[in-house]
């Protein structure tokens, strides 16, 4: 996903976003790996992945 790209969030049926726990990552700017623990699911043309909470931003229609 390309930054700046527009991701809609995946929410389970209580309205709360689907999420995974643990991991690495090397993106939104990081040098090197950084642990982290908390990703949130999203869909990008089709396509379904996870993105470290710190490199979302809220969306404002």
């Amino acid at each position: 996903m390309p930054k700046g790209a527009s991701a809609a969030g995946v929410v389970d049926g209580s309205g709360s976003y689907v999420r995974y726990f643990g991991g690495t990552h090397n993106v939104c700017d990081s040098r090197g790996y950084i642990d982290y623990n908390q990703w949130n699911k999203v869909t990008y043309k089709g396509i379904t992945g996870y993105v470290p909470e710190p490199c979302m931003v809220p969306f404002k229609p």
